[in-house]
């Protein structure tokens, strides 16, 4: 499948993830290359809320009560999400990417990220959706 805005035949899904939108609907497909730009040059930030399942499915909100809301409507659905007990949260990168809370820290450290809330540098060692926006 080729990007429609770049052309690049890169729109397969990765193999750690399955990325899903809220209430369980798969993203579009996008160019996996850094939606269609050169990424190399820019910083790796986080975007958004994200909880890892046991099997590797990642899912995404704004914040991670929006995640969790999503998991429980697909157990109540009958879904099998494995072990909540063993899920991450954690976020998704600018590059697409699965990241825990403290690597996600790191990430927004080095980019001396300003909290919106506090109008402050971000200095935690661990990061909370409030911290982005």
């Amino acid at each position: 499948m080729l990007c429609k805005h770049c052309g690049h035949d890169t729109l397969s899904p990765t193999t750690r993830s399955v990325v899903v939108d809220q209430p369980g609907h798969p993203v579009s497909a996008r160019c996996t290359l850094g939606y269609c730009r050169d990424f190399e040059h820019d910083p790796e930030v986080c975007l958004v809320a994200a909880i890892q399942l046991q099997d590797g499915r990642v899912v995404r909100g704004h914040r991670h009560n929006d995640c969790i809301r999503t998991i429980v409507a697909w157990q109540k659905a009958g879904q099998d999400v494995g072990r909540t007990d063993r899920s991450v949260q954690g976020f998704l990168t600018s590059r697409g990417r699965f990241v825990n809370r403290e690597e996600g820290a790191d990430l927004m450290k080095a980019v001396r990220h300003v909290v919106p809330r506090t109008g402050r540098v971000f200095i935690q060692p661990t990061l909370y959706s409030e911290d982005l926006y």
